[in-house]
């Protein structure tokens, strides 16, 4: 016998069972997960150029219209002014010129054989046996009758500098702070060298230019080396050779 209540209740059934169920979407339409995306950023490391050493006793090559005026090597004392006063003494030992000073503030000129000249190219290797901040020493060139000079010296702090000395005042025309260039103290030897031509003045430290300047005051003088000391008062120093060159008005350092 057809129950009608059992058919509506039949067909509720089926209808709820079907709005539950999700339909499963096949494999293939599924959207694959995406991997994490690795991103590499480039590193930029700046390069750093070296600072060149510097050599102590680098020899600095110069082209030259003409002959020494001087090569020495301290065989001997001939023409160089040696002797001992109160503040100090000059003397030649063991193939040096060795210059000791014994007063505070005092400075000790040595005037080579050399001839006197304008354009020179003077060098020397300069050992500082005994120094203290304040001591300086080095080269003295365009020498006068009245004792005017230029003096290119280095201090035992490492600085360097160029004054021009006359007979009632002195002044200093460059003053360099220590720098790579000079070797302070009592380490090692320094080699200077001065290029003087007409107003152009050009010193060099260990082959190393450290100051150009043009000054018309002095342009004619012999050539020397000279020791000043602070206010310790006592300095030794030692200069192992010294030469003088005739310079012609176009001589530059060859490179």
């Amino acid at each position: 016998m057809w129950n009608p209540l059992g058919v509506l209740l039949a067909a509720a059934a089926l209808l709820a069972a079907c709005s539950s169920a999700t339909p499963e979407q096949p494999a293939a339409s599924r959207p694959s997960p995406s991997p994490s995306a690795t991103v590499l950023l480039a590193t930029l490391v700046p390069t750093q150029t070296p600072t060149p050493a510097v050599t102590p006793t680098a020899t600095l090559s110069i082209d030259l219209d003409g002959s020494p005026l001087l090569e020495e090597t301290f065989a001997s004392a001939v023409g160089w002014p040696t002797g001992e006063a109160a503040s100090g003494a000059t003397t030649i030992m063991d193939g040096r010129l060795v210059v000791a000073i014994r007063q505070q503030l005092t400075s000790r000129l040595v005037t080579s054989p050399a001839e006197p000249a304008g354009g020179v190219f003077v060098e020397a290797e300069i050992e500082a046996q005994v120094c203290s901040p304040g001591d300086e020493y080095g080269l003295a060139f365009r020498i006068g009758p009245d004792q005017s000079y230029y003096r290119f010296t280095v201090g035992c702090d490492g600085s360097a500098r160029l004054t021009r000395v006359l007979p009632d005042r002195s002044l200093a025309l460059v003053i360099l702070e220590p720098g790579s260039a000079v070797v302070p103290g009592t380490e090692g030897a320094n080699r200077l060298a001065v290029l003087a031509s007409g107003s152009s003045i050009r010193c060099f430290a260990n082959g190393q230019e450290v100051i150009t300047l043009r000054d018309p005051v002095l342009t004619f003088g012999r050539q020397g080396v000279v020791v000043r000391a602070g206010r310790g008062g006592q300095t030794t120093v030692a200069f192992d050779s010294f030469r003088v060159l005739s310079l012609s008005p176009t001589a530059t350092p060859a490179p």
